[in-house]
């Protein structure tokens, strides 16, 4: 709420311009300029309180930006802030990486990070015998603060032998070996939130959501991972290119 009043202080309420106008200009930028690193904005009652407007006032404000495809309202959640993340399935850049390069922060929420035995599904993926032990991990990806997707990512032991010591980034960590990505392979599909993505995404059930499976080689034309992301479609906009 502090950063919502130096907001205020820095561009004071004019005379001659619809208010709820004004509060929506200033919290498009305030979105803009990732002033609300929470990923989400304060809720109606309190923005009201705090500048001193009428709660019908703020509630119009939220329905310009709603249309812009800044914000979605939830009911039970809150006003959740939409980023808009450019994200490469052709570079080789992992996901730190490349949020990091368009001036967003990204983090990790870890959920797994063990040796397991792959099942005949994974087999076929990573192409190894059923049953082989592999390191798996299983983390939420966050923007700026906010979920913007669920991933589990299966790599053979030659490149990560021991997953429960990765705290940073996987790709950093294999560049600093001298394993390189030389190529990847992505499947989507569209997908509702079930139960657990919903909460761990902090979404309601049933959200769309994009499922990707991707497969990356190393200089070797090793297969290093098979990961399973589960994406909030609005986050991010896919590129694709081709040669």
């Amino acid at each position: 709420m502090n950063n919502l009043k130096k907001l205020i202080q820095a561009s004071p309420f004019v005379s001659g311009s619809p208010l709820y106008l004004q509060l929506a200009r200033l919290l498009e930028d305030g979105i803009r300029n990732k002033v609300f690193s929470s990923g989400f904005l304060p809720p109606e009652r309190e923005i009201a309180k705090a500048l001193s407007i009428s709660r019908v006032t703020v509630c119009k404000s939220l329905e310009v930006l709603a249309k812009k495809k800044l914000i979605e309202r939830q009911q039970g959640v809150g006003t959740r802030i939409i980023f808009h993340i450019d994200y490469s399935l052709t570079h080789t850049q992992g996901f730190t990486a490349q949020i990091g390069s368009q001036g967003d922060v990204a983090s990790t929420r870890w959920l797994v990070r063990e040796k397991h035995k792959i099942d005949e599904r994974m087999a076929e993926y990573i192409h190894l015998p059923v049953g082989t032990l592999v390191a798996y991990l299983k983390r939420v990806r966050l923007v700026n603060g906010s979920p913007t997707s669920l991933e589990s990512t299966h790599i053979p032991l030659k490149y990560l032998p021991e997953p429960e010591l990765l705290e940073g980034s996987l790709y950093k960590s294999w560049e600093d070996k001298g394993f390189l990505v030389k190529k990847k392979s992505y499947r989507l599909r569209a997908i509702a939130c079930d139960e657990e993505l919903a909460s761990l995404l902090n979404v309601s059930l049933g959200t769309p959501i994009m499922k990707t499976i991707d497969t990356s080689w190393s200089n070797f034309d090793e297969i290093m991972e098979v990961s399973e992301t589960f994406v909030l479609g609005e986050y991010y906009e896919y590129k694709f290119e081709t040669q």
